[in-house]
């Protein structure tokens, strides 16, 4: 047991929570979570599951793997805020992207029902890092969640409908949902906004609420002319450091260096020496 306990990454019956309206946590049903099968929903206590056993044994590998070039996942998060892991930078991007999210969400006045904001990132910049960063530091408080992209629009929709009003008290009052959608292209993304704006309009929602935000990360060749086209919407993240991201990441790569020989963090070092 002791053996199949230390090579399983969770530990069994877990429950996993939901932020609700008033301020509380719901459990989200296995049943339920399998019905909107078109998300990967993103819970409040996501990965809290995870075994002791199998911590001790992968994180170190869990971060060489990241830090080697490999893409986020929901655990490196989770392990750096556990501090059982060194710190993920964030990059200027993240706080960006996440002042024009929190104005959108505080705007009182000719709020529409469905927000669209893009990060445009040159490959290898750390884009989906920043985007993955920005649902990871909102589960608490919005209802969060990755499109899979293998589905259609309508099914998309259908199921986003579904999670913002899962276990909520009045449908007029539910949180907003935030979905990720990751190297979708605009007609994807135009397509579920519309699909999103007749569901919104099917129930009647009060003028002025909003209910989705969708959050695109597409990979781009010149990522700062499409910030220029739409600044309120659109963040760019190209491979050319600021002078703080500067001073990160040389931090860092003198403390990854005393862990790791250099062949297992070259993407980083590339990344920190700007390509």
């Amino acid at each position: 047991n002791a053996t199949l306990q230390s090579i399983q990454p969770m530990t069994s019956h877990a429950s996993k929570h939901l932020p609700v309206y008033v301020k509380g946590e719901c459990n989200l049903e296995t049943r339920e979570e399998e019905r909107i099968y078109s998300l990967e929903i993103l819970s409040v206590n996501h990965c809290d599951e995870t075994s002791s056993e199998f911590v001790e044994d992968q994180r170190e590998s869990i971060e060489r793997e990241f830090y080697h070039g490999g893409k986020v996942n929901w655990l490196n998060l989770w392990l750096a805020d556990k501090q059982l892991v060194g710190e993920i930078i964030q990059r200027d991007a993240y706080q960006e992207i996440s002042d024009l999210i929190d104005d959108n969400l505080k705007r009182n006045v000719d709020q529409l029902p469905v927000s669209c904001f893009n990060i445009y990132h040159h490959p290898g910049s750390g884009g989906s890092t920043v985007a993955r960063q920005v649902l990871w530091s909102r589960r608490k408080v919005l209802r969060c969640a990755v499109v899979k992209p293998s589905y259609s629009a309508a099914t998309v929709s259908e199921h986003a409908v579904h999670l913002r009003e899962y276990e909520e008290k009045n449908t007029q009052k539910c949180l907003p949902v935030l979905l990720l959608l990751e190297d979708c292209d605009k007609e994807y993304q135009d397509d579920l906004k519309k699909e999103l704006e007749v569901a919104v309009n099917t129930k009647k929602i009060a003028r002025g609420t909003l209910c989705f935000v969708l959050l695109s990360c597409r990979r781009s060749h010149n990522p700062e002319r499409m910030c220029r086209e739409s600044p309120l919407e659109n963040v760019a993240i190209t491979h050319k450091l600021s002078d703080k991201e500067k001073r990160l990441f040389a931090g860092k790569r003198k403390t990854l260096e005393q862990q790791y020989p250099p062949e297992f963090i070259l993407t980083f070092v590339l990344m920190s020496e700007q390509f």
